[in-house]
């Protein structure tokens, strides 16, 4: 059902107490506060719960139809992140002195010009985050884009003010029913068509002689003389997709993936899709399963990141050639990935890295299978936190 941006924000529901606007703040508080994502009593008295185990004594201090904050008897914000890292709930940390509020509505278009809705955002969330969950909406080949998230703040006069990523939606000055846009940072000026000509006869003559100096691999190009797609065949044991829903995968011992250079190469990266079935965490599943049916144009789209936040122009195509193998025989696959951040006690912050859910469960329970083939065994992981999740509702009924 389509969100009616126009209306007054809808009030608390029955028996809850409206969480407090900035514009009449209370006294600023001596402790954390902790904002948790609860839609119904159960998930309020399991967010209760588990902050009472851990020995933060909360205290209700206003409620929503989708929120809670709890006051946390400590003002130390690492020591909350710390006891609610592995909370089934999302929910996100109010330092001491800092306004405990909900956003209740915003209006974000997004990459595409589609307009989604957020409703109930803590004030205290990370602008990226905003621009994160409505990245999510979209098919993977969004989350294949070179370049970073970008948001800005929609002016009356319709032009944008670039928001600092790591800044809190309070401190950005956004409030209730404010316009937002999300993009991707883009690059001044056109490719120089003697420079992408250039580019592509590198594409191709780096791809030929990987392919010359390995026995077993084959090259079809779509051009003899400046190719802009190349089909690579390989021989490689790995694994394809289950006969039967739910089984285990096949072996299989050839693989045929597509490289294509795009108008913008060599500003923007290659895509590179997986043409024959495979079982594979980082490629998109082009197998029968809900997933390849929701998505049929992201089947095979596979998931790396020379191609994505680490690509240059540079890259030679043989290394990537290469790599593509090594995907193939899971020498290098990729289940988690570092955020760039540390947890409280020092160690990597992570976060999911895969594009097929199941491949990837699979992988995780099955490293004997792995080392069978001479795959690379994965090493233990510390599961991250579930973020605070925001409530994105299309509004273009797509």
């Amino acid at each position: 059902m389509a969100l009616d941006v126009d209306a007054a924000p809808a009030g608390p529901a029955p028996g809850l107490s409206a969480a407090p606007e900035p514009a009449a703040p209370a006294a600023p508080s001596t402790v954390c506060h902790v904002i948790v994502r609860a839609a119904n009593d159960e998930e309020r008295d399991l967010a209760q719960r588990v902050l009472r185990d851990a020995g933060l004594t909360p205290h209700e201090v206003w409620s929503t139809a989708t929120a809670v904050s709890f006051a946390v008897g400590t003002d130390r914000p690492e020591k909350v992140r710390t006891a609610l890292e592995h909370a089934s709930f999302g929910w996100a940390v109010v330092a001491p002195g800092e306004p405990d509020y909900l956003i209740h509505r915003l209006l974000v278009e997004g990459p595409d010009g589609r307009r989604f809705g957020i409703t109930d955002a803590p004030a205290q969330q990370l602008t990226r985050d905003v621009a994160n969950d409505v990245v999510a909406e979209y098919d993977p080949v969004f989350h294949q884009a070179t370049m970073p998230t970008v948001i800005d703040q929609i002016q009356p006069d319709g032009q944008g003010r670039r928001l600092d990523p790591e800044a809190t939606l309070h401190d950005s000055g956004i409030r209730d029913g404010d316009r937002l846009r999300v993009g991707f940072e883009t690059r001044a000026g056109a490719v120089n068509p003697l420079d992408r000509q250039d580019a592509l006869y590198r594409v191709r003559n780096q791809i030929l002689a990987y392919a010359e100096s390995r026995p077993g691999i084959s090259v079809m190009t779509d051009s003899a003389l400046l190719p802009t797609e190349f089909e690579i065949d390989f021989a490689q044991p790995g694994f394809g997709p289950p006969s039967t829903p739910g089984g285990e995968p096949v072996r299989i011992e050839r693989h045929t993936v597509r490289i294509s250079c795009s108008a913008d190469f060599p500003e923007t990266a290659p895509r590179v899709y997986w043409l024959t079935p495979v079982f594979h965490p980082n490629v998109f599943p082009n197998y029968d399963c809900e997933e390849a049916r929701v998505d049929p144009g992201a089947q095979g789209l596979v998931c790396l990141g020379l191609l994505a936040e680490s690509y240059q122009p540079s890259l030679d195509f043989g290394d990537l050639c290469q790599l593509l193998v090594d995907m193939a025989g899971f020498r290098n696959y990729s289940l988690f990935e570092s955020t760039g951040e540390l947890q409280a006690d020092g160690t990597p912050r992570l976060r999911a890295n895969f594009y097929d859910r199941q491949a990837a469960r699979w992988v995780a329970e099955h490293q004997d299978r792995i080392e069978e083939i001479n795959g690379s065994l994965v090493e233990p992981v510390v599961r991250d936190h579930r973020p605070y999740p925001n409530v994105v509702e299309p509004l273009d009924g797509r």
